[in-house]
């Protein structure tokens, strides 16, 4: 098992939650999403939970 992040959907495609195995992949979509915001939607919030999941469970995830 590893620890990974959930994203809450606001972070990915706006519809779905998503999973990143890393912190890099965390920060890049945290900096999307606040370059988006800044110009587009101030108020907005995200969520970010650690998960703990599998190679083989991660795999099975849809892409996004």
């Amino acid at each position: 098992m590893s620890i990974r992040f959930k994203l809450s959907p606001e972070l990915a495609d706006g519809s779905n939650y998503t999973i990143v195995d890393n912190v890099e992949d965390l920060l890049s979509a945290i900096k999307e999403w606040a370059e988006y915001i800044i110009k587009e939607s101030p108020g907005e919030s995200f969520e970010v939970e650690t998960i703990e999941m599998s190679d083989t469970e991660a795999s099975t995830l849809p892409e996004i």
